[in-house]
């Protein structure tokens, strides 16, 4: 017998290795900044993002109500996809020469990649909450009422649509006989200017 997991159990595992990584790029930019090892302002600056995104990808991987207002104005991070991207884009920033920071990197890059891809594989849980619409009338099966759009949102007369039997149609308005067109690829080829 097979195990396979459920949706549920695979998103779980994504958050929970998400919020690995958010803590693991916070604590790297922590480091540097009490070490001073950022060698030189914009190592500064770079540690000090590093910092801000890495709280952002905590924040985007739990499921509170504060993080959701705080994320209100990110909403790419309410996505999987926006933030597959978001984790891949921080972990070229965090990818520096030392091996922990390649190995956050590396994590963050996975992180990413399996966003995107449980984007394209995984169904949403309400997708299969949204209605079908419903099918047109068929032409021709007889005359249909229902209510009139033109006068005000139905409430007054009912409209018939005769069957497709009955005159009118596309050919008597459209066809043949209709005013000749301005266009001149569609008059034949000795005809056009």
């Amino acid at each position: 017998m097979s195990y396979a997991p459920t949706q549920a159990q695979l998103r779980g595992a994504l958050s929970t290795l998400g919020v690995m990584t958010g803590i693991a790029i916070v604590s790297l930019s922590l480091f540097i900044f009490i070490t001073h090892s950022w060698r030189g302002i914009q190592g500064f600056i770079t540690r000090l993002w590093n910092m801000i995104f890495g709280i952002l990808i905590i924040l985007s991987e739990i499921d509170l109500d504060a993080s959701r207002s705080a994320l209100s104005y990110l909403s790419f991070l309410t996505t999987d996809f926006g933030r597959g991207l978001f984790f891949i884009f921080v972990g070229t920033m965090v990818l520096a020469n030392e091996w922990w920071e390649i190995l956050i990197a590396c994590f963050s890059l996975l992180c990413g990649c399996l966003h995107i891809t449980s984007t394209m594989m995984c169904a949403k849980p309400d997708s299969s909450a949204v209605p079908k619409p419903e099918a047109p009338p068929k032409r021709g099966s007889g005359t249909t009422t229902g209510p009139n759009p033109f006068n005000g949102g139905g409430g007054g007369a009912d409209i018939e649509v005769p069957p497709a039997s009955t005159g009118g149609g596309y050919d008597s308005n459209y066809g043949a006989a209709a005013t000749p067109s301005d266009n001149p690829f569609s008059r034949p080829p000795e005809q056009r200017i």
